[in-house]
Order: C-alpha cells, then structure tokens, then sequence
C-alpha cells in the first residue's frame, strides 16, 4: 500500500513540531477566549444594570410623590410609555404586589429587595421571562413602609453574552497574531535545532560506504548529541578497522609477492637453460617444469586478488552492519 499524503506530512519531524505548536496555539487562543467571553459577559451585565439604576433616578422622583396613592399606577403608565421598547418598569410594593404587570411578563413578585435598603439604593440581578428568556432587572427603593419597601423594577433583555462575544471577536484577531508572531519563530526554532544535526548526520551515514568521514559536531538536544557521538564512535572504528584491513592486505601480497618474483627469476633462468640446452641437441624436461611454475605462478596471484576481493566484502558488510546501527 503507498502512504497516503497526510501520513506522508506528519512522518516529518518539522511538521509535527508545527502541528503541535499550532494545537497548542489554538487551545491556549480558545481558552483566553473562553476566560475574555466569562469576563466580558459579568462586566457587560453589571454595566446594563448600573445604566438601568442611573436611569431609574429621575423616575424615582417622579413617582415618590405618588408612593402609597392610587395614582402611583398611573404614573407608571405614563413612565413606560416613555420608555424605549427593549426597557420595561414596574413597581414592586412591599405587600408583594406588582403594579404594571400583566399576562407574559416576568415574575416580578419573586425579586426580593432587602427591606435594610435605603431610598435610592438599588437591588440588581437577573430572571428569566415567561417564555425563558434571560433578562436584566435593577430595583430601585424609592419609598419605605413597615409593610415592606417600595421599589420601581426596571428589566431589560440580556444581551450580555452577545456583546462579549463581539468583544471577544474584535481582540480575538489580535490575540491569534501575537500567538502566531510568537510561536511560528520558537517553533521553527525548535524544529531547526532537531532536523538539523539529523538531516547532517543522514547524510554523513550515506557517505561511510565510499569515503571517510570526519567527526559530526554535537549540536541540537541531549538525545541527537548522544546519536551523533554514537555514530562518531561508530565510523571512527570502522575507519580503524578498514586502515587495517588495507595495511593487512598489502603486507599480504608483499610477502607473497617477493618469493613469487624469486620464482618467477628461478622460470626465466629455466628456460635460458632450456634454450641453451636445446641448441645441443639435448631436450631435458626442462620446459615442462617452466610451465608448470608459470601455472602455479598464475593461479597463487588469482588467489591473491580473490583475497583482496573477499576483504573488501567484509569490509561493506561491517559498513552495512554500521549503518544499520544507526538508523535503527
């Protein structure tokens, strides 16, 4: 079966690092963007409240006059309907009733204000409307009596978690850019100082079977050091033992060689002999003994170069069995 390309990308060393860093980069820019969203969401929610009780304070002091009166009710119509349409009012008696009310609108009754809260103080929180939507309130007391405080109710939407996200989304760009400038520098880096010395020492290794190599400088982490002082060992032995494997075999045909030289001098003055011998009329086996030491002669010097032959094939077998060390 042939790779397919994606296993192909990630059998690199250099893409890894980068998949990495960029699951990484995305699971820390999703988490800032997570704790910005939680963040932004409480400061908007209490920003809408703050801006409902600033509201309410002019309201207050229209309707304080009207607290305990049967006009109260109709002060607070004629307050909403001044009102923008995302922005409600009711007023919440200390008895528990609610003035303004009617079918579809939130429970207003279940909002308790402390009966400790002074005029103008607010109660701030959140509810859900009748068809559960989230929304805003901000009591504020505008009139106290045993029975309990009095307090106009304002209740908006909420839309807190809308305009964080927004938010988040402006600065989001941003965030992902410093994360980008930071990590694509470091990672590159990082990836530089492992495939480097490991590209270095690829081709060193593909070097050992023609040609000496000299001793590959140990740079990038501990591991790779420790893999190219492993593999300088390992070609310096190897180096040593070819040395010796030519120095053998050189000493080898020189000792052969010199009493072969002497034979073939003892063939020469033989067949001078014969020669001479033969313009006598004399035919001695003389020739006979020539070629068979010329025959000797040829097969000691092809076993020779069968010798040298053998030796060097050891020797690619060790260098073979080296390189298999280290790769694996």
């Amino acid at each position: 079966r042939r790779p397919q390309p994606l296993a192909l990308m990630l059998d690199r060393v250099s893409v890894r690092i980068a998949l990495a860093f960029t699951i990484v980069g995305l699971t820390t820019v999703l988490a800032v963007g997570a704790g910005l969203v939680v963040t932004l969401r409480q400061l908007h929610r209490e920003a809408t409240q703050a801006a409902m009780a600033d509201v309410a304070q002019p309201l207050v002091a229209r309707l304080r006059p009207a607290a305990g009166t049967p006009d109260l009710r109709g002060r607070l119509e004629a307050l909403r309907a001044e009102m923008p349409e995302d922005l409600d009012a009711f007023v919440l008696t200390g008895a528990g009733r609610v003035l303004g009310a009617s079918a579809g609108d939130p429970d207003i009754a279940s909002i308790r204000i402390d009966p400790a809260l002074a005029p103008g103080e607010v109660a701030a929180g959140s509810l859900a409307g009748a068809d559960g939507t989230p929304l805003l309130y901000a009591a504020t007391v505008f009139a106290r009596a045993p029975a309990g405080s009095t307090a106009i109710v304002l209740v908006t939407p909420d839309r807190s978690a809308a305009a964080a996200w927004r938010d988040v989304m402006r600065v989001l760009p941003f965030v992902l850019l410093i994360v980008l400038l930071v990590g694509v520098p470091i990672a590159w880096l990082l990836s530089r100082s492992i495939t480097r010395p490991l590209r270095r020492l690829a081709a060193a290794t593909g070097e050992v079977p023609t040609q000496e190599t000299t001793a590959l400088p140990l740079e990038g982490p501990r591991e790779v050091k420790d893999l190219t002082e492993r593999f300088n060992e390992m070609t310096g032995e190897l180096q040593a033992v070819r040395r010796e494997e030519a120095e053998l075999l050189a000493n080898v045909r020189h000792d052969l060689r010199t009493p072969l030289t002497v034979i073939a001098g003892f063939a020469e003055a033989l067949q001078d002999y014969g020669q001479a011998l033969s313009l006598q009329g004399d035919s001695p086996p003389i020739f006979l003994a020539r070629a068979a030491l010329r025959e000797e002669m040829g097969q000691t010097d092809e076993a020779l170069k069968d010798l040298a032959r053998a030796i060097q094939l050891d020797s690619r077998v060790a260098e073979a069995h080296y390189r298999r060390a280290v790769i694996y």
